[in-house]
């Protein structure tokens, strides 16, 4: 139920279901599904404070986060042009063992560009490498469209270069930014 309340953005609804659960009136007890659920039902309504303190409310019980949880709320702060936030919980993420993701370091290099953080992009993407993370066309889209907005046309068009060295078949999404790409260079 709480899943259906957050693709239509009823969080008003999706919380009454869950306080059942946690108050013990329902058959169930939270879990880290319950969690997840109800935390991206917070992102899609943009309500980041209620986003972590269920994040506090799960850790401080005996509910573990998962890659989904820490996605989910990095890809709300990133959203929420949020960066630090982003990164103070993707760093907590990893020290707890957790391995990210192509989709979470998507939701970071997307995070950081509409953030106007280009330096910070380049990092994670950097640091995406030395994780040994694949990158996708989404990846390379957005790094392409990083590489543009910081007046680095070279470096955006060497992309498909790279995208074939690392045998990544280019897709709707990265020909769109280079074609955006040329038409800025006039």
């Amino acid at each position: 139920m709480i899943k259906a309340y957050s693709r239509t953005f009823k969080l008003s609804q999706a919380e009454l279901i869950y306080q059942k659960m946690r108050n013990g009136t329902s058959e169930s007890k939270p879990n880290v599904i319950t969690f997840n659920s109800m935390i991206d039902c917070c992102v899609r309504c943009e309500d980041m404070q209620k986003a972590t303190e269920l994040f506090d409310q799960m850790t401080e019980g005996d509910v573990s986060p998962d890659l989904i949880t820490y996605s989910t709320l990095i890809k709300g702060h990133c959203q929420t042009k949020n960066i630090e936030k982003a990164l103070i919980l993707h760093e907590k993420m990893l020290e707890q063992g957790i391995k990210a993701d192509e989709v979470l370091y998507n939701s970071l290099l997307d995070g950081c560009l509409k953030a106007n953080e280009m330096d910070m992009a380049l990092k994670c993407f950097k640091n995406m490498k030395k994780l040994k993370i694949k990158a996708s066309n989404v990846t390379y889209s957005i790094l392409a469209k990083i590489y543009q907005k910081m007046g680095e046309i070279d470096k955006a068009l060497g992309i498909l270069d790279e995208m074939k060295e690392e045998g990544v078949k280019p897709g709707v999404f990265v020909f769109t930014c280079m074609i955006q790409t040329y038409i800025q260079d006039h």
